[in-house]
């Protein structure tokens, strides 16, 4: 009999049963960071949001309120720019927290303002940035994930908007 070349049907499928579990690992890695992604990215895209409706306060001599909608699932949250835009967020980004050791367990100081666990510190869920660009209350928006991972977007009085993360045992800046 010749020899010959070539591969037997069980080294086949030994390595197509090789690709496939390294698939599915790969796969589940990049679906955990997308979580990731996906909360950095409507961080930002709020923060910018706010920044911009407090120029524009500016810039036509009118007030401009964000509003914070806290939907139950399946509806996602929500805000409303200062002219009635509505913003949902990304798929698994919420409005609140979560997570074990999160600050909904107790009072966080960020930036100066005691904050806990509440979806939004604003009174009445918005935030009205007025002609001089500060808002008329200082407070805070969080955002979290499926993973765990706490955003909290300050508004300070004078109208700064900074970003912190929570880092497991305290507010770190963004």
């Amino acid at each position: 009999m010749k020899n010959q070349e070539g591969f037997t049907a069980i080294e086949i499928m030994v390595v197509g049963a090789i690709l496939g579990v390294l698939t599915i690992m790969a796969f589940g890695l990049m679906n955990s960071q997308m979580d990731h992604y996906r909360l950095n990215t409507a961080a930002r895209e709020l923060i910018s949001s706010m920044r911009k409706d407090a120029q524009i306060a500016v810039t036509r001599n009118a007030n401009r309120t964000i509003t914070f909608t806290d939907n139950a699932a399946p509806v996602s949250d929500r805000y409303n720019l200062g002219d009635g835009t509505p913003v949902p967020l990304p798929v698994g980004i919420f409005f609140g927290v979560s997570g074990g050791g999160a600050p909904g367990n107790g009072t966080i100081d960020v930036g100066g303002v005691a904050i806990g666990g509440a979806p939004f510190t604003f009174g009445g869920n918005d935030v009205t940035f007025q002609t001089n660009r500060t808002p008329d209350e200082a407070g805070e928006v969080y955002l979290t994930n499926a993973r765990g991972e706490n955003i909290a977007i300050s508004v300070n009085l004078v109208g700064r908007v900074r970003c912190w993360r929570w880092g497991g045992a305290a507010w770190l800046n963004c």
